[in-house]
């Protein structure tokens, strides 16, 4: 949205509260026309960005960053890591409640029947070695390295497939990339789906070999799909569920330290990697009722302070 649609949306008639989930400059420019309009708004980073590499691109990420925290009404992030990325390092000493709010998840059901369903349909054997990777296809995501991975591996097994879900501007390269590297019948692009769990029951190994991460929804989803993970060090720490099925690693380490680490998820039960991801995800609040009622606390909160439109009260 640019500045004259959010000098045309933002206004007490239109709306209560706006939970900004954009990059930098849209939630600073959100955040200032909230502030002069009395409608509280909401900065939840969500992303880790690579450092500034320029003098010009440090002073506009120092500017947004101010603009951002002097006027949200409240700065939330969905890990330390992304907060950090957004409000700057000490993000929780600049705001009262700073705090993290992280994307809960329902838990995918593990189903046999899924699995073999869907592999049906992908034309994938219910023999072969499944490595998934869900997200949005971009840079970040790093799904290259993975399909360079998949060639790799095929010098010693044959029967490897990469199943991908998701959609984004790299998706026409990552299918060259694919036939370049003569794994095109291997790699199965199945674009964003509404319902993930049936392709979590059809993988037999998330991979995320990501450069950037703010958290890693689908890694904590995966596990308590009872699916292991072996993800990069870009991930927080947080997202491991499963200690004994999860895997963090240098992204610049070797391909065959990655397929080592790979190979070892066959030695872990999926009923054993859910139940104790479940668990671990439940202690930590990380299951999506308890971010809904978080959320909905955070809003009352917001609405109570906010000033009073036609001269009504809270009663919340």
């Amino acid at each position: 949205m640019c500045v004259a649609g959010a000098m045309r949306n933002i206004r007490p008639s239109l709306v209560d509260v706006v939970h900004c989930h954009g990059e930098h400059y849209s939630t600073a420019i959100y955040a200032a026309v909230g502030r002069w309009r009395g409608v509280p708004i909401v900065a939840h980073a969500h992303n880790v960005r690579p450092p500034s590499r320029t003098a010009l691109n440090k002073l506009y990420d120092a500017i947004v960053t101010h603009v951002t925290c002097r006027f949200a009404t409240e700065l939330l992030a969905t890990s330390e890591e992304a907060g950090a990325a957004m409000f700057g390092r000490v993000w929780k000493e600049r705001r009262k409640g700073a705090r993290v709010l992280h994307c809960g998840i329902r838990t995918p059901v593990i189903n046999d029947l899924a699995r073999k369903a869907t592999r049906e349909e992908l034309g994938i054997p219910a023999s072969a070695r499944v490595m998934g990777a869900v997200g949005r296809l971009t840079r970040a995501k790093n799904i290259g390295r993975l399909l360079e991975i998949c060639a790799e591996m095929r010098r010693d097994e044959r029967n490897v497939y990469v199943l991908v879900v998701g959609d984004g501007p790299l998706r026409e390269g990552l299918s060259l990339q694919a036939v370049r590297l003569g794994i095109e019948d291997k790699v199965r692009f199945v674009g964003a789906q509404k319902d993930v769990a049936p392709y979590y029951s059809a993988m037999d190994v998330l991979v995320m070999p990501s450069i950037n991460e703010g958290w890693g929804l689908s890694a904590i989803e995966a596990q308590c799909a009872g699916v292991p993970a072996v993800v990069s060090t870009a991930l927080p720490v947080g997202v491991i569920l499963s200690p004994i099925s999860t895997k963090r690693l240098d992204v610049c380490e070797k391909d065959r330290v990655w397929i080592d680490s790979i190979v070892e998820c066959d030695r872990y039960g999926r009923e054993e990697i859910a139940s104790t991801a479940r668990k671990a995800a439940s202690d930590r609040g990380l299951l999506i009722e308890t971010s809904i009622a978080l959320l909905e606390a955070a809003y009352r909160a917001m609405l109570c302070k906010a000033p009073a439109v036609g001269g009504e009260a809270c009663n919340n």
